[in-house]
């Protein structure tokens, strides 16, 4: 099995108004995480980052307007898409993985549309992992008592180091996804 390990970083929480600046994919092939990208995108529209995603990222318009251009940046993700999936094999696929993975997935295929591409179900299953909603059912099967799932408080209630300094950094949050999601995986193996 072929897993994407995601995340994105945003100018907002709107897919149709705001774009995503920043993308993080880890691959994970049959146990084995084989590859990593990691890409900055200067935005479009500078003008509609919400100020709750400046705050939150720590960025500034003067430093993500020296960020790569967007269409540069598409063309490696592309590449290092087509390295890992044969676009052109129904079977041959990665599951997206990630915490509140649909919104990753709503600005990604934004950003595919943007750039004009309309294949972006031939490198991914439609169907996701979203690592919320594992915590969710943790939650409810009582296995984990939290507040909330963000991820800060549901990586804290299994284990793992969280730094909220660091938090909101695509590569920061996909690697303590990652960590949160296979502590879980063993809390829910020692349910069976």
């Amino acid at each position: 099995m072929k897993i994407c390990h995601n995340d994105t970083e945003t100018t907002g929480l709107n897919d149709q108004v705001n774009e995503v600046i920043q993308i993080t994919m880890i691959i994970e092939e049959d146990g084995k995480f084989i590859d990593a990208i990691d890409l900055k995108l200067k935005p479009d529209h500078p003008e509609r980052f919400s100020e709750e995603a400046l705050e939150k990222t720590g960025l500034t318009l003067e430093e993500v307007a020296t960020w790569p251009e967007r269409d540069v940046q598409f063309k490696k993700l592309i590449t290092f898409l087509d390295k890992h999936v044969d676009k052109f094999d129904k079977e041959d696929k990665l599951y997206m993985c990630g915490y509140h993975n649909l919104f990753d997935q709503k600005f990604l295929r934004a950003y595919f549309e943007e750039q004009g591409h309309k294949y972006f179900g031939s490198y991914f299953w439609f169907e996701v992992i979203d690592v919320m909603v594992v915590a969710m059912l943790l939650r409810i099967m009582g296995a984990i008592q939290v507040e909330n799932l963000k991820l800060r408080t549901v990586a804290a209630a299994v284990g793992v180091d969280f730094d909220e300094e660091q938090a909101h950094n695509a590569i920061y949050d996909v690697k303590k996804t990652i960590a949160t999601f296979y502590k879980m995986e063993k809390m829910l193996e020692l349910k069976e």
